[in-house]
């Protein structure tokens, strides 16, 4: 029923931090901002090293720029 000792995964205080900042940036906060919460000196380390996006998550993205994009080209001319 349970996966025996080899089989899980370690989790650590340092898993949460990659953890909470995938899904704070899932949730809409700007990278720029967890840098400062995490305490880190280089956005590079926040942005490449923290942050795991998944595909659903891209796609989205991709969707809803898409969507955005067509809307504003819809605006009636005055």
């Amino acid at each position: 029923m349970f996966p025996g000792p080899e089989k899980r995964k370690r989790r650590t205080p340092h898993a949460t931090r990659h953890t909470y900042t995938t899904r704070a940036v899932k949730e809409g906060l700007a990278p720029e901002m967890l840098q400062k919460i995490l305490g880190h000196a280089d956005y590079s380390t926040t942005a490449n090293i923290y942050t795991h996006i998944d595909a659903e998550t891209l796609v989205d993205a991709v969707t809803n720029a898409l969507l955005t994009n067509a809307e504003s080209g819809k605006k009636e001319k005055p």
